[in-house]
């Protein structure tokens, strides 16, 4: 693979350095200011009218499973599995837990008591990961492309297009999928790099084998084939004799088997394969393909963010292919990959009887794209002096996703809408001292809570955004059971005269009742 240009070529130390700054300033603020107006709940997601998913979808299973993955017998949530993903959301509620919590308030009451604010670090933490992602995704483009100025336009084409905005301030295992994919290729292509020199890959092609088994881990469906993609990209894929080649297959194998097994401690690989035995089967035979097409509908808001990069993102790998033949045998091989990907969200749309609402499923193929659009508008800008190159990429930016952005700004303001009939049933839960709990004084009041906190439909809530939809055996949630207790019904001539008074505004008069 070639060189990489140098740093004078790409851009100036300084001015990279802005530009980063500006991405990852602006993705944090973004991600705190949404995740402050909608924390969590239970509601349609909606961009431009179009409905989606439910807001704790699957944001509310991971965070109510990541707070026992070490206390129960298996994950609460099987997942997709998720683990690395469960791990550090509970490193989050750990680290608030021990930052914030008054002395003599355990682990869950404390957790419960502030869900939303759990919520609102969980998402930012998923931002967290999303900006991790947006540098894999540099230095994969960089490698590949030989061009760090083509690898930010990648970058920047990537982290402002459709899936990535409306998952940037959800919690989901996208980012790591993608961070766990572009650092294992780096490996390999690092392994293979060595090898052709003659010195030994052998600790690249371990720590691929590493990086491999972590993103089995977070979504098995799109990268169980990864750590055998790996070794066959080295077996067959690399210039050094067999018995070197070999010897990275056995490592790649070796970093594999030792991940997998540390993984195992936390995941009941049994109880995943029931759950994806269920839902992985084909549910419906109609087929809507025209809800494909762009506009404002659930299956349409992908391409109606997304055309002019599949469009560039298409023209630019057939370009690449066609003309830079040191990087074609790289392109093909990841190329295959995506390709895979592409085959499970076809089977998806399918199995769901043509629902083409999964852009959650197109990830790497937007990651594809966008490392070919950012070739293809890195050449065409290459003539252009410094000024006329920044305001043609502002332009390129604003055309490429413009849309996309609104869709950011459009749905959020949609979810604070929807959190705002519940924000002060929150605020009142974190006002509780240890001990205290909330009487609701009318029995439609209490009624009408009840059946939200128990859930319209299983696993569902409306106010706490925690679900144990897919828990096995029909486990409860340690974290919803305390929540829950922190309601009772009292009828309002037994409330204390020196009690803490109020009215909700969805569940009418209350009290705040101390031991």
């Amino acid at each position: 693979m070639p060189q990489l240009e140098s740093e004078r070529e790409a851009c100036s130390p300084i001015a990279s350095a802005l530009l980063w700054a500006a991405l990852v300033v602006s993705c944090l603020a973004a991600s705190a200011h949404f995740n402050a107006l909608a924390p969590c709940g239970r509601w349609l997601n909606a961009v431009f009218g179009a409905e989606l998913w439910y807001e704790n979808d699957p944001s509310g299973s991971y965070i109510a499973s990541a707070h026992e993955l070490l206390s129960a017998p298996s994950p609460l949530f099987p997942g997709h599995p998720g683990t690395p993903l469960q791990l550090g959301l509970l490193g989050v509620q750990g680290a608030y837990f021990t930052a914030v919590a008054p002395d003599g308030m355990g682990f869950t009451e404390f957790t419960a008591r502030h869900i939303d604010r759990v919520h609102e670090l969980s998402k930012l933490f998923a931002t967290a990961l999303h900006l991790a992602s947006f540098f894999a995704v540099y230095a994969f483009a960089a490698r590949l492309l030989s061009s760090r100025r083509a690898a930010r336009f990648a970058t920047f084409a990537y982290a402002t297009s459709f899936p990535v905005l409306y998952f940037l301030s959800r919690v989901s295992v996208e980012p790591l999928m993608v961070l766990f994919f572009c650092t294992t290729v780096l490996a390999v292509w690092r392994a293979q790099r060595e090898y052709e020199r003659g010195a030994s890959g052998a600790a690249w092609c371990a720590l691929a084998g590493v990086l491999a088994a972590s993103g089995l881990v977070t979504k098995l469906h799109f990268l169980g084939p990864l750590p055998g993609f790996a070794m066959l990209v080295l077996f067959v894929g690399t210039k050094a004799p067999r018995r070197e080649r070999i010897r990275a297959v056995l490592a790649v194998l070796v970093g594999t088997a030792v991940a997998l097994a540390a993984w195992s401690f936390v995941i009941d690989w049994g109880e995943l394969a029931d759950k994806w035995l269920r839902v992985g089967q084909i549910r419906g035979s109609g087929r809507r393909y025209e809800s494909f097409w762009p506009g404002a509908t659930p299956g349409g808001l992908f391409l109606l963010c997304e055309l002019l990069l599949v469009v560039l993102g298409t023209i630019g790998l057939v370009r690449s292919l066609r003309n830079r033949p040191e990087r074609r045998a790289a392109t093909l091989w990841v190329s295959l990959y995506v390709l895979f990907s592409l085959a499970i969200w076809g089977y998806r749309v399918i199995a769901r009887g043509g629902d083409f609402r999964c852009f959650h499923y197109l990830f790497f193929f937007v990651m594809w794209l966008a490392v070919f659009a950012g070739d293809l508008t890195n050449d065409a800008f290459a003539r252009f002096g410094a000024r006329a190159r920044i305001a043609a990429s502002g332009l390129w930016l604003v055309l490429l996703h413009g849309v996309a952005l609104a869709s950011l700004v459009e749905t959020r303001a949609y979810d604070g809408e929807q959190f705002a009939r519940i924000a002060d049933v929150h605020a009142l839960v974190r006002s509780l001292e240890p001990d205290e709990t909330i009487a609701l004084t009318t029995r439609p009041g209490f009624f009408k809570l009840n059946r939200l906190l128990v859930g319209i439909d299983k696993g569902g809530s409306n106010i706490h955004g925690l679900s144990t939809r897919y828990a096995p055996d029909a486990r409860t949630s340690a974290l919803a059971a305390a929540y829950s207790e922190l309601f009772v019904r009292m009828d309002k001539r037994d409330v204390p005269a020196d009690a803490r008074t109020g009215e909700l505004e969805e569940f009418g008069p209350f009290a705040v009742l101390s031991p």
